[in-house]
């Protein structure tokens, strides 16, 4: 029998056997197989440039790629690289590539643990005080201490934190004396969380207000950054004091007398007034008689059905026209009282709460022979008494007020027949809320690439408008009134674009009332700038005043905006009763934002005085605080339309 037939069978199995194992085979490889990963850099920290992962292979073809962070999968595609920003979630955790052919069991390499370093997660300064650390401390006294803390959470390695102190008389200091503290972040199992704490002493001097920044710097400044606390020293002022050497006896008979003097003096001048009074009396009691019918027609028609009144040179009169002035007094006195002849109308230059105001020339209004050019403002419309009663309530407002480099200046005012006028100094620059309109509208129509990196108005700028609104409020607040309509639109612009308090058409004399005035009767008032309890009770005091401070503030920082743009005039009023506010603008600092959010406190007494405001302003006009950074403004996020 030939055997080559069963020869040629077994080497044709053994043939085919051996082509069907290599097909199978996932991983044919030429001098053997070998999975490893390599990266760019050793050092992993976040927010930094990120790293470059290569997974090596050798001895495999066309084989499929799989990357991992941790049990993670990462979607990159079938690649042998992966790009990896480090994030501090991933410390500790390593880095996979998974290698294989088409069905075998897959290769594995492995990078890691990696280490990865991170800045702090958030950075405070506080200031201990009734056992708890809080933002912005109550003043203090001179001579009080305070510990002030500077935290920096979760960082790895943990982070440098230095204190320092500056005030306007020595400038920064750095406080060696600190104590500071480190311990594991509960965040990460890696983080550490550095907090400095320092006792300070702000001494009694020309500072009245005290900076402590905290400063935290984390690998060698690969990432810095700065914290500030205010601290308010309240400036006593000690009277000199001296034993008295005088006897009981002497220390009482003293006052004794001068109240007995007292009571002469008063004693002899109502009975010369008596008589003056008797005399003028008989000689004209035939004229009141005659007219007695006549006044208390006009009285009566005055308030029950108030009529137009009508230009003085008509000759035909409504009755309830109050332009006689037989009938009635004087509404001011007659030191301000100016004669209408001399004054000489022009254009018209704008609208107030009771009427319109018009550019004139006063003929020796100042100086004898020298003509004036001033505003004089006029009631608009007369339909009712009580446009004439408001005009005559800012005209004593006026009266009452002395020249302040902050609040425009009244010169004088016609009011013994109609029209009534007021003159008030012209001030040439228009409206606070206008310039920042027309600085806003020129910076928005240039090209981007040409208003990139550039001030629409410089922070010096808004910032001394800020600290002259207060000046002059501060002036306003002490003569014991209420503005009740303090906004961008109230405030003139005089030469050098110096800030001029106007149009206290709202405003109310509250010396009589312990500086609180309560709103009895309906009208238009500026729902978006008025303070929480003006619009729940109706209540008025000097720090509702500083709440619209705070909005108009905010209107600086973004050149005009409409506060709450979005909303009603109820929808405002819930808004705020919910303890929401206007947002920060993404241009302003925390400080400066601290600043306004605490103008619009919900308790009034917490609120700051307008001197303290004006002390803040002040001290970061002159240590230049980066608190408003004017070039990062963008003006596609506030609405410029007004509610009016």
């Amino acid at each position: 029998m030939d055997p080559r037939p069963y020869v040629r069978f077994v080497y044709s199995a053994l043939l085919c056997i051996y082509w069907t194992g290599w097909m199978s085979s996932p991983l044919p490889h030429v001098n053997g197989l070998s999975v490893s990963i390599t990266s760019n850099t050793t050092t992993f920290i976040e927010d930094q440039s990120p790293a470059l992962f290569v997974c090596n292979v050798s001895g495999l073809i066309n084989p499929v790629y799989k990357w991992f962070i941790g049990s993670t999968r990462v979607n990159n595609g079938n690649v042998g690289t992966l790009v990896y920003a480090p994030k501090r979630r991933d410390v500790g955790v390593p880095i996979k590539c998974s290698v294989s052919g088409s069905e075998d069991k897959p290769m594995n390499a492995t990078y890691g643990p990696l280490e990865i370093q991170y800045p702090p997660s958030s950075t405070r300064i506080c200031a201990m005080q009734e056992g708890d650390c809080v933002d912005s401390p109550a003043p203090i006294s001179p001579g009080d201490s305070l510990t002030v803390i500077c935290t920096a959470l979760d960082s790895n390695p943990e982070s440098d934190v230095d204190l320092q102190v500056k005030d306007q008389r020595d400038g920064y200091k750095v406080l060696h004396d600190r104590n500071v503290t480190l311990e594991r972040s509960d965040q990460t199992k890696y983080g550490w969380n550095t907090e400095a704490s320092a006792e300070i002493q702000p001494e009694c001097g020309p500072c009245v207000v005290v900076v402590v920044e905290c400063r935290v710097v984390f690998l060698e400044n690969i990432s810095y950054r700065k914290e500030q606390l205010w601290i308010y020293v309240q400036q006593q002022t000690v009277l000199p004091t001296r034993e008295s050497t005088e006897s009981p006896v002497i220390s009482w008979i003293t006052p004794t007398i001068s109240s007995c003097i007292a009571l002469v003096v008063v004693f002899v001048v109502v009975f010369l007034w008596c008589i003056i009074a008797k005399r003028r009396g008989r000689r004209d009691e035939h004229r009141v008689t005659k007219r007695q019918a006549v006044d208390m027609r006009l009285s009566t028609d005055m308030i029950s059905t108030p009529q137009r009144l009508d230009h003085p040179q008509s000759s035909s009169r409504p009755i309830g026209t109050l332009t006689r002035p037989d009938v009635r007094p004087a509404l001011a006195d007659s030191k301000l009282e100016f004669p209408r002849h001399r004054l000489t109308l022009q254009a018209e230059l704008g609208g107030g709460q009771f009427g319109e105001v018009r550019k004139a020339v006063a003929h020796g209004i100042l100086r004898d022979g020298v003509d004036t050019t001033v505003a004089v403002k006029t009631i608009k419309g007369r339909e009712n008494f009580s446009t004439v009663a408001d005009f005559m309530n800012e005209l004593q407002i006026f009266q009452s007020l002395q020249s302040h480099p902050y609040v425009v200046s009244f010169l004088g005012c016609c009011t013994r027949v109609e029209p009534f006028y007021m003159i008030m100094e012209f001030v040439p620059n228009g409206t606070l809320e206008a310039f920042l309109k027309r600085k806003r509208k020129a910076w928005s129509m240039q090209p981007p690439e040409t208003r990139r990196g550039k001030e629409a108005v410089s922070a010096v700028r808004l910032l001394t408008f800020a600290f002259q609104v207060a000046n002059g409020m501060e002036y306003i607040a002490s003569k014991h009134l209420i503005h009740r309509d303090l906004a961008a639109r109230n405030v003139l612009l005089a030469e050098g674009l110096v800030c001029k308090l106007c149009d206290f058409g709202l405003a109310r004399d509250v010396t009589e009332s312990n500086d609180v005035y309560s709103m009895v009767s309906g009208g238009a008032v500026p729902v978006r700038w008025l303070a929480l309890e003006c619009l729940l009770n109706d209540m008025y005091t000097t720090k509702s005043d500083v709440w619209s401070f705070g909005v108009l503030l905010w209107e600086l920082v973004t050149l005009g905006a409409m506060p709450f743009p979005d909303k009603s005039t109820d929808a405002v009023i819930d808004y705020l009763k919910s303890g929401n506010r206007l947002p920060k603008p993404i241009h302003c600092g925390k400080h400066l934002y601290r600043i306004m959010t605490s103008c619009w406190n919900d308790t009034p007494k917490l609120r700051p005085t307008f001197s303290s405001l004006q002390s803040q302003l002040d001290l970061i006009l002159k240590n230049d605080l980066e608190v408003l950074d004017m070039r990062g403004f963008q003006a596609h996020l506030q609405v410029y339309r007004y509610l009016r």
